[in-house]
């Protein structure tokens, strides 16, 4: 069993955690980041040793390996203090943001005998692979010229919020995306010999780059131009701020964002002026994409139903834009959540339809016992404590919360962490759950969810049951 400690618990270390976590051959024996609360949560869900403090995790935890997933910056110090101390290093990329400590740092592994890695993974996805496989055949011939291009909305504004918004910190587009085909360039053709004609241009960003371009110069003349540009126009973050301004002026609803005056009076100006924009960049070579609101081509196709399945917030501002247009469709489905914060929206929101598990009313809390009780105060305790909009245990939680239990029953089940050793013991058995009870997983039958799930509407100020046949309610199109 190898034991490994994850450093830095943001995106890519939460998910090289739960990758980890889910191979036999690997225990996370240890965790670092300085942010308390998620270590507190990690700690009591998962029993995982934490650290605020990474030398001192290298000190007192056993270990065999180590994968850093801080921001870039930290990389040179932490990935030397990790070898220095034997351990085997994975690294997200860039590994550093200084070249010549990047190639000490390999000089010092190799010289100690460690297995490391930098994190470029696309090299094991299949795609690339068999890129690399048909090139190696020489199927298509010499390659003479190629074209490396990425693209991605991480810097979009003057002043971003994030570590990979900030120069300093190892954000950018060279570093945060350039990596990856500068990467697959060196393993598909080897190093590049030289390099010239480098843009590292900034289109939104006041710190950083956030558009490259540079030729590259390989052996036998192949040349490659790089351009990883994330030249992703949104109407929101280029205009948000001038529209609040022209409705206050105006004395008009601050989310009013669609309507015959604001056609008139606004939309002329954010489509002109993206437009505008989108035209000085792709003069400069850089394709843009445009995002924008979608709920007047929803309006326009007349549709009888619409289906949402992402989480309730988006229904929600799908609902405020439809007000704005006067525009209700006969039904509104929202996979997430009810009760939710959907109530809050008021007369818009009538008619709206969801899925319910549990419902954290006095009287279900009081029947389905302590155990359930202790778990829903505890969760609305923290919510509040933690300054959330919307604090009350109810179906996002509640399938969060089923998911793992199913997924603890079926491991324990199976005795393993085999995948169909898994299903085929969820298929016999089921799995125990605190809230919906005990769920079978019949393929013939039902392979998802408990069938007691209730479909609930929204009618005056509370959800009503109108699904299955028990329903408290009866169906209701919105305009009733």
């Amino acid at each position: 069993m190898i034991r490994v400690a994850v450093a830095g618990l943001g995106k890519m270390g939460i998910s090289h955690l739960s990758i980890f976590n889910a191979h036999p051959l690997l225990k996370v024996t240890a965790v670092c980041d300085p942010t308390g609360y998620i270590l507190d949560v990690l700690n009591k869900y998962t029993g995982i040793p934490v650290y605020p403090d990474f030398d001192a995790m290298l000190k007192e935890a056993d270990l065999d390996a180590v994968v850093i997933a801080t921001p870039s910056r930290f990389h040179g110090a932490m990935v030397e203090a990790a070898l220095n101390k034997g351990l085997h290093v994975f690294c997200e990329k860039p590994f550093c943001l200084d070249p010549e400590e990047g190639a000490r740092l390999a000089r010092l592994a190799e010289s100690k005998g460690l297995v490391n890695q930098v994190g470029y993974h696309y090299r094991f996805v299949g795609a690339f692979q068999e890129v690399k496989r048909l090139l190696d055949a020489g199927a298509i011939g010499p390659v003479s010229h190629v074209l490396a291009e990425a693209y991605g909305p991480v810097v979009l504004k003057a002043k971003g919020s994030t570590w990979r918004t900030q120069k300093s910190e190892g954000g950018g587009c060279l570093y945060d995306y350039a990596a990856h085909p500068i990467n697959l360039l060196n393993w598909y053709f080897g190093a590049a010999k030289t390099v010239s004609g480098s843009v590292l241009g900034k289109i939104f960003s006041r710190d950083t780059d956030d558009e490259v371009y540079s030729t590259l110069y390989f052996d036998d003349g192949l040349t490659a131009q790089l351009s990883p540009v994330p030249a992703v126009l949104d109407k929101d973050t280029m205009y948000g701020a001038f529209v609040a301004a022209t409705l206050a002026a105006a004395g008009r609803d601050p989310g009013e964002r669609e309507g015959p005056w604001y056609d008139e009076h606004v939309k002329p100006h954010e489509y002109g002026g993206m437009t505008a924009v989108a035209r000085e960049i792709r003069g400069h070579g850089c394709p843009v994409l445009l995002g924008g609101p979608f709920t007047q081509q929803i309006r326009d196709a007349d549709p009888d139903f619409v289906f949402n399945s992402a989480i309730g917030v988006d229904t929600v501002n799908i609902i405020q834009a439809m007000e704005q247009l006067d525009y209700r469709p006969d039904y509104l489905f929202s996979l997430f959540p009810a009760p939710g914060p959907l109530l809050g929206v008021g007369e818009a929101s009538q008619g709206v339809l969801s899925v319910s598990l549990f419902e954290a009313t006095d009287e279900a809390v009081a029947a389905a016992g302590p155990e359930v009780q202790a778990i829903v105060e505890e969760f609305e305790a923290t919510a509040t404590e933690q300054g959330l909009p919307y604090t009350t245990w109810e179906t996002q939680a509640t399938a969060s919360w089923g998911a793992w239990e199913i997924l603890v029953a079926g491991v324990e089940g199976a005795g393993s962490l085999d995948h169909q050793a898994i299903c085929d013991a969820l298929h016999a058995d089921g799995a125990d759950t605190t809230f919906t009870g005990h769920l079978t997983f019949d393929p013939e039958s039902n392979n998802f969810w408990p069938p007691d799930q209730l479909l609930k509407q929204i009618q005056g100020d509370q959800w009503v049951d109108v699904w299955p046949d028990r329903a408290s309610g009866t169906l209701q199109a919105s305009g009733s």
